[in-house]
């Protein structure tokens, strides 16, 4: 018989889980923090055959796929999968994918910040990297003496995130951002105007600059992207027409 009689066979009813917590982190060797997250994917609070086989069918799975709970979870928003154990060929799908992101190098959280807008991820570039990237593009800007910027822009771009130029120039060019090339925000004529003192008219800061700063969010993300999955300019390019 169970240590807590609640878990004796057949259920009662009327009791709930988060009555409960002890024996459950005991019973299914979890942390209070992964019972929390895996309490959230439970339609109710009832202590039921049916909750205590979900909460071990997720527990399973992670523990087989050697996942952390809260990865499994994750991957599985990411999915937008409704419920990853609706049918075998459900499961089946999600332990493809689990297996594709083991391999590809990438940890869940770092997809999670790839798809999704997530500021705070510690895989994220800083507000203050931003800034000197920002303030790097102004000199290059400043002593640019062709008659267009693109090639200071693009210099200055593959510089920063260590990208070959002719991969930085086809993201700059072919990449929108609310329907405008990168190239063109970063080309903002506010970024090297100057007021009738000669001082810059406009202070460096996210709130005066958005869209650059959000291109170089999204560059980042992009280099990422390339450079971990060793992506070629023929591969990039064929990505970005199609």
């Amino acid at each position: 018989s169970p240590v807590d009689a609640s878990f004796a066979l057949p259920l009662t009813g009327g009791d709930h889980l988060s009555d409960h917590k002890t024996t459950l982190l005991a019973a299914f060797a979890l942390t209070e923090t992964d019972l929390a997250l895996l309490l959230t994917k439970i339609n109710n609070d009832d202590l039921t055959v049916a909750n205590l086989s979900k909460i071990g069918s997720y527990v399973s799975l992670a523990r087989g796929l050697a996942m952390r709970v809260e990865d499994l979870l994750t991957l599985e928003a990411l999915l937008g999968v409704a419920d990853i154990f609706a049918s075998p060929e459900a499961t089946l799908d999600f332990i493809e994918v689990a297996d594709w992101v083991t391999k590809s190098g990438f940890v869940v959280d770092e997809l999670d910040y790839l798809l999704n807008d997530n500021p705070d991820s510690p895989y994220g570039v800083r507000e203050e990297v931003i800034t000197e990237y920002v303030e790097a593009l102004r000199e290059a800007l400043r002593s640019n003496t062709a008659s267009q910027p693109d090639g200071a822009i693009i210099s200055q771009v593959a510089t920063a995130f260590g990208l070959p130029p002719e991969q930085a120039q086809l993201l700059l060019k072919q990449l929108p951002l609310g329907g405008t090339t990168l190239l063109t925000h970063l080309d903002n004529p506010d970024l090297t105007a100057r007021d009738d003192a000669g001082a810059y008219a406009t202070a460096i800061a996210p709130t005066n600059l958005p869209d650059i700063y959000d291109t170089y969010r999204l560059l980042h993300k992009a280099a990422l992207l390339l450079t971990r999955l060793k992506v070629t300019k023929t591969d990039l390019d064929w990505l970005l027409e199609n």
